[in-house]
């Protein structure tokens, strides 16, 4: 990745100005008391589904297929099928009623993702599409805009609100809550959504 530092910038490239002491030590103590879980990439997701049977509820399927897009399904399913992007790294199938799950890469923020799954049976006998899971677009809480939602852009907010960092980007939400107005929990909802699987931002249609 290239990272191009604009010269004219009215804003130091200091490490007070951009992530103080002030945001880390409170980054810190969100984390101390709460606890961390292994996170994702700022752009991938974690899908996580029942697994279906070899005949209906029974027995253990043969293989996945799994396809996403960030077009909505609509009523014509065979052809968003077909036209949408198949995840390469699926799991084999467990034992009906088990979870089973994936990580899908590199998905766009700017977007929302719409993904289902098709099962197969050892003869090669295809389920229909399952239901549809929905991916929000995050790029309205993207502040340090590098295309990836993660806790650079928590310490981003606090550095705007509390030690006069740059601005909020145009396009961005800083009420990230939705409370009405703009403080540290709306950090802590970005580090909530980030860390703990916390609910998304609602950056719109």
């Amino acid at each position: 990745m290239s990272v191009i530092i604009n010269s004219n910038s009215p804003w130091p490239i200091t490490a007070k100005n951009h992530y103080s002491w002030f945001s880390f030590l409170i980054l810190f103590f969100f984390l101390f008391l709460h606890g961390q879980e292994s996170p994702l990439a700022g752009n991938d997701a974690e899908l996580i589904w029942t697994a279906p049977g070899d005949d209906f509820t029974w027995g253990q399927a043969n293989r996945y297929d799994i396809r996403f897009s960030s077009v909505p399904i609509g009523s014509d399913t065979t052809n968003w099928w077909n036209y949408a992007q198949s995840i390469e790294s699926v799991p084999y199938p467990s034992p009906a009623g088990f979870k089973d799950s994936c990580v899908i890469a590199n998905l766009s923020i700017d977007n929302h993702i719409y993904i289902a799954i098709r099962t197969a049976d050892e003869t090669d006998n295809w389920s229909d599409i399952s239901n549809i899971a929905k991916i929000p677009s995050t790029s309205c809480i993207d502040f340090t805009q590098d295309g990836a939602v993660n806790i650079l852009d928590a310490l981003y907010l606090l550095n705007c609100i509390y030690k006069d960092g740059p601005p909020i980007p145009n396009g961005s939400i800083s009420d990230t809550n939705n409370s009405g107005d703009t403080n540290i929990l709306d950090a802590l909802f970005i580090i909530n959504f980030c860390l703990k699987s916390g609910p998304p931002p609602d950056c719109g249609d």
